[in-house]
């Protein structure tokens, strides 16, 4: 990346004074070389036919030969190196990278009230409502159970107005007390994988609590 890049992370996606957040994806398998890319939507511009929406920017990428939590680290070190002390990112779940940056950039508690030299590690909504789909899927929950179920966790939009869900309780007490009713109405398999860390840095119920982005991932 270049010192423009940098600023821009250091300026726009800091935790002290949020405009953007920077997205992880390892989804680039060319040939035998693995593309990670650092993204995130410029705040300095808008499409002229969409003047709410921001361009996506690119601001770093790494190539590697594997995709193991040390290559990551890796990446995540040398941004450290260069000053970019803590900020706001999301992924797609990956695990591997997951570890790798957060060995670098632990984060806060909560996201909501984060302190200087804090980091946010965010979930991107769409995997989370992808995996939840899957999973749902997987022990033939009917079509009609699926859609209740994401719409309790994940909460939805009706005439172009938020309604909301799980993600959207406001503090730690609401979301327990509203996750144990929820809990009672759902396949106790669910319920278990909601819960567990298998294959995950944390389990869903954990980030649904404090890092699952509300709204689409931006």
């Amino acid at each position: 990346m270049t010192d423009t890049q940098m600023s821009w992370i250091k300026n726009y996606c800091s935790t002290e004074n949020p405009k953007s957040q920077i997205g992880i994806d390892m989804t680039y398998n060319m040939g035998p070389f693995y593309v990670t890319t650092l993204t995130f939507p410029h705040p300095m511009f808008v499409y002229r036919n969409k003047p709410d929406k921001h361009p996506t920017t690119l601001a770093a990428v790494m190539t590697s030969v594997t995709n193991e939590s040390e290559d990551y680290e890796y990446f995540a070190s040398s941004l450290h190196r260069k000053g970019i002390t803590s900020f706001i990112y999301g992924t797609d779940g990956e695990l591997a990278l997951e570890q790798g940056f957060e060995k670098v950039f632990p984060v806060s508690s909560d996201p909501q009230f984060s302190r200087k030299n804090e980091n946010i590690h965010l979930r991107c909504f769409t995997h989370v409502e992808s995996d939840i789909k899957g999973k749902l899927q997987q022990l033939k929950v009917s079509a009609m159970e699926q859609k209740r179920i994401c719409s309790e966790i994940l909460g939805g939009e009706r005439d172009g107005r938020r309604v909301k869900g799980l993600v959207d309780c406001e503090s730690e007490q609401s979301f327990k007390s509203s996750l144990l009713l929820m809990k009672l109405k759902w396949p106790a398999e669910f319920s278990k994988w909601l819960f567990s860390t298998k294959g995950r840095i944390r389990s869903l119920a954990d980030t649904l609590e404090t890092r699952a982005s509300s709204g689409r991932p931006r």
